[in-house]
């Protein structure tokens, strides 16, 4: 690493970041929340004169409730059904047209435990209308429904509340600050953690609970610049490997939502990372103590992951294959070289080394990560036990179908991206806001002829980085192929890091052969990707766009659902 690495690092890191915190989320919420002592509630708010009531906006908190509303300019009335939800989410806003003039509005709930963050109403000119009287309930409290008005859009969309499993991650971050059992238990509970990080800082809020999914993202390209560096050595390498990872829509998509996956893809690069450190170190005449300190941050981070998501233990296959190919070859240079006596007593310490950095060090993280959960009423230690149980019955025995999911010789070739979110504006019925996931076609569709290629040098010129990136890429692949519970295309996000670098490797043969024209394709080629992203931004990002422009430009197969 040198200035320009640095630099160009710094560079492509700031560039993302722009990008990737741009639009995240909004930065308030709803604080206060409100919770009756019964599971019917049917109350009054009295606007003190007549308004045209366009439409109200509900803010739930953890709980699912039923709300049913009707309005009538007379109290004594019975008024007339305004319009009724039969199921809501947390933490997101959702909207019941009006349309009507009143002075009261009959407000009904029910539902098994209500819980209630905000109910704002809006006026004809998308103002909200201030509650003058609340009627029909002694309790005080209930005025946290109505104090935050200020904080309720006239129109929601992902911007302002939870969308797809944000539902389950984010609310379980929440329920870990809190000391509540928490709802989602199928998953260990690091990356969960990490997200109330963000939670803690930012408030419980779009931009807090997304905040470190973000920001790991953001990390990822230095991250990766370092891999390009260190595999192929040079400045130009690293870039081309950093900007592919950088540009590509999985890696956009997938780290701007508050779910754990991103965090299991960081723990998987950097254990790849500081096992490559320690492969490439001299074995007999290199340091004990580097050595020692490359595998102990390996084992470190293959903590971190299986405490993340168990799919990192799929990595950690990867990474026993590589090390024990890698100790045979060394043995076999041992012996011709005459140093076996000093690769035996290195590599009886090694392995004592990785009895501890592999085995014991990730279970004693992945106990600690339990800590959050037992801190909570009624938890204990077996909690723990009986949960992993839990979750392997929960994967295992997952059949129901989704309309989004897809198989792993599928995500490949992207046959079926999974859409996270599509709306249509209510007042822009013209346009579309679609949140997607799935690959930039210049990387995944490039990665599979480059993959093949890859294979065949490692076979045919025995390379030893061709065999890394081989085996890391099919350690995260192999596995879903014996899979039989439902899957999605976001599984592969695992994979996309090595599939970037078999690029960049079929890269370095073109280079070796025509260094001038290598840089001049591979330019126009880079350039490319981040065209393809500028071009899919819209379905990427939520940002709206029109209708024609999506259903004409970006639906390139029939099972692209962005509209």
């Amino acid at each position: 690493m040198n200035k320009k690495d640095y630099l160009i690092m710094a560079v492509l890191t700031v560039i993302y970041a722009v990008i990737a915190f741009s639009n995240l989320g909004a930065t308030v919420a709803p604080e206060t929340f409100w919770q009756p002592q019964s599971q019917q509630v049917e109350l009054a708010v009295d606007f003190g004169e007549t308004y045209d009531v366009s439409r109200v906006q509900l803010y739930p908190n953890i709980e699912n409730a039923s709300f049913e509303f009707a309005t009538s300019i007379r109290m004594d009335s019975p008024g007339e059904d305004a319009g009724e939800l039969e199921k809501t989410e947390c933490f997101q806003w959702f909207t019941v047209e009006i349309n009507k003039p009143a002075r009261y509005v009959v407000i009904r709930m029910q539902g098994r435990a209500i819980n209630v963050g905000e109910i704002t109403f809006f006026d004809g000119e998308q103002k909200p209308i201030p509650v003058r009287n609340i009627l029909g309930t002694t309790d005080q409290t209930v005025t946290r429904m109505f104090d935050e008005a200020d904080k309720a859009p006239f129109e929601s969309d992902y911007y302002h509340g939870t969308y797809f499993d944000e539902i389950y991650h984010a609310r379980t971050a929440y329920e870990f600050i809190n000391h509540l059992l928490p709802y989602e238990i199928t998953h260990p509970p690091l990356g969960k953690v990490i997200i109330s990080l963000g939670i803690r800082m930012f408030g419980m809020t779009p931009f807090g609970w997304r905040f470190m999914g973000t920001l790991f993202g953001v990390l990822m390209v230095p991250l990766m610049y370092l891999l390009g560096k260190r595999l192929f050595k040079k400045t130009f390498f690293a870039a081309a490997a950093s900007i592919l990872f950088t540009f590509d829509f999985m890696h956009f998509a997938q780290t701007r939502i508050a779910t754990i996956d991103t965090y299991a893809v960081f723990f998987i690069m950097l254990m790849y990372l500081f096992l490559y450190e320690y492969m490439r170190q001299d074995y007999c005449h290199a340091p004990m103590k580097k050595m020692v300190l490359m595998l102990g941050l390996c084992g470190l981070f293959f903590g971190l992951g299986a405490a993340t998501k168990w799919t990192c233990l799929y990595a950690g296959a990867g990474l026993a294959v590589l090390f024990f190919i890698d100790l045979f070859c060394k043995y076999r240079r041992a012996k011709k070289e005459a140093q076996l006596a000093i690769f035996k007593g290195r590599t009886l310490r090694i392995i004592c080394w990785c009895l501890l950095f592999f085995i014991v060090v990730p279970v004693l993280i992945y106990a600690a990560s339990y800590a959050p959960l037992v801190a909570c009423e009624g938890q204990t230690w077996q909690s723990v036990i009986n949960n992993q149980s839990y979750m392997f019955d929960y994967h295992s025995g997952l059949k129901e179908d989704h309309p989004y999911s897809s198989k792993w010789y599928e995500w490949i070739v992207m046959v079926k991206p999974i859409v996270f979110y599509r709306i249509t504006p209510v007042d822009h019925p013209d346009q579309i806001s679609t949140i997607a996931s799935f690959g930039n076609p210049l990387v995944w569709w490039v990665g599979i002829l480059a993959m093949l290629y890859l294979f065949c040098c490692a076979l045919y010129y025995r390379d030893k980085k061709a065999w890394f990136i081989f085996i890391a890429y099919l350690a995260q692949l192999l596995p879903w192929m014996l899979v039989s519970r439902v899957v999605f295309i976001y599984h592969y996000f695992n994979s996309v890091p090595f599939l970037v670098l078999a690029i960049v490797y079929a890269i370095t043969r073109y280079y070796e052969k025509n260094p001038k024209r290598c840089v001049a394709v591979t330019s126009t080629y880079l350039a490319g990707c981040v065209a393809l992203f500028a071009l899919f931004y819209p379905v990427l990002s939520g940002l709206p766009a029109g209708v024609d422009y999506v259903r004409d430009t970006l639906i390139w197969f029939k099972q692209w659902y962005f509209v």
